[in-house]
């Protein structure tokens, strides 16, 4: 479906007679038995004297351990954030910056519930909060409340101290409502106004996905690489091209953006949707598989990540019942684009017609316009 490869059950085979062959008992402790891929360890390292009782230190080293949670993708990074944050967590009068900090790391893990009631706790004793505005109104639009998040858009813009983003954040509404033509003008204007590549690169990347919702591919690709160009570090726009890439049927061009970005489990799947690759691909299996596995064995270890479980069942197990319970969970939590497009394709995979009523029914009380829903959901 619109170039999202599914995988053959050969792999899948020949991963059922690893699992049911008998258990390897190594004849010392000196014996490897087998080896890892690596991944980075969260720091361990307490913070210095003084410094766990001072809210200021705890924002800045919880903020340094968030960004490294989304530039590696590894949730661990996150927890360590939270759990520098704790002291403050239930304090109700809590300074701004930890309450704005704990309630990104809540909505980095998907505790959305916690992460919103935070922010609104802190905006009902001080309304003149514009990033919790900014990030409320992000909040509530990948829930798929669409007025929720307007409202909040609104409020940010009546400070007056947040004008550019005020008006991106309704455009990016207006776009998922199919406002298109007047979305595309905002962003256009905005970008001219923009004062930093930052700003430049997060507008070109909701200008990019606002084109790919339009079937414009083309001029998506064009802000997509324009968004990665300006800010090289940002994890979100390479994926988002890879997606369009893979969607295209240019896998070898989608390995080539995901070549440059860290081996997180969103990358991996990718690349193996990419499609194979001399050799390259038995290897990003195998270690999809041993993640999973290792995973599977820590409780809550897949909480809020029903997304990236709905994706490894259907490219890596080629388990599109499993895809579709997946995807249906997902759909639950977070209401991006993606995550109801993801649950149309593996429906349409599976031939599940009441999972593809489910989304089309989803996509009406939502509002959201988007031409690769329709054409999987026969909508005019």
């Amino acid at each position: 479906m619109d170039g999202w490869r599914r995988l053959g059950v050969a792999g899948l085979l020949l991963a059922l007679v690893a699992a049911q062959a008998a258990p390897l008992v190594p004849a010392s402790d000196d014996e490897r038995v087998e080896s890892l891929p690596a991944r980075r360890a969260p720091p361990v390292a307490a913070p210095e004297q003084g410094a766990a009782t001072d809210p200021v230190a705890a924002v800045r080293e919880a903020g340094d351990l968030l960004a490294q949670a989304h530039a590696d993708g590894d949730p661990r990074f996150a927890g360590r954030a939270l759990a520098r944050l704790q002291p403050w967590a239930a304090d109700p009068r809590a300074p701004a910056p930890v309450v704005l900090k704990l309630a990104q790391v809540e909505q980095y893990i998907h505790r959305f519930d916690a992460a919103q009631a935070r922010l609104q706790a802190l905006l009902a004793r001080d309304a003149r909060q514009p990033q919790a505005w900014l990030t409320l109104a992000t909040l509530q639009r990948l829930r798929g409340r669409y007025a929720e998040s307007d409202a909040a858009c609104a409020a940010l813009g009546r400070l007056g101290s947040a004008a550019l983003h005020a008006q991106a954040c309704s455009a990016e509404n207006l776009s998922l409502r199919g406002e298109v033509d007047t979305a595309r003008r905002q962003f256009t204007a905005l970008l001219a106004q923009a004062p930093d590549d930052g700003t430049r690169a997060w507008l070109s990347t909701s200008l990019g996905e606002l084109e790919q919702r339009a079937g414009r591919s083309a001029a998506a690709e064009r802000a997509l690489r324009i968004a990665w160009r300006l800010d090289p570090q940002d994890r979100y726009a390479p994926l988002a091209l890879a997606d369009l890439l893979i969607d295209e049927r240019r896998g070898a061009e989608a390995l080539k953006v995901l070549d440059t970005q860290p081996r997180s489990d969103p990358v991996l799947l990718r690349r193996v949707a990419a499609g194979p690759r001399q050799g390259a691909d038995q290897a990003d299996l195998a270690e999809l598989r041993d993640r999973f596995q290792q995973a599977a064995q820590r409780p809550g270890a897949f909480d809020g990540h029903a997304r990236e479980q709905a994706l490894y069942a259907w490219w890596v197990e080629g388990d599109l019942p499993a895809a579709v319970r997946h995807a249906q969970a997902n759909l639950a939590t977070q209401r991006e684009p993606f995550d109801l497009l993801l649950l149309a394709r593996v429906a349409a995979a599976a031939v599940d017609r009441a999972a593809l009523a489910q989304a089309a029914q989803v996509q009406k009380a939502m509002d959201l316009h988007d031409q690769r829903l329709d054409r999987l959901l026969g909508q005019p």
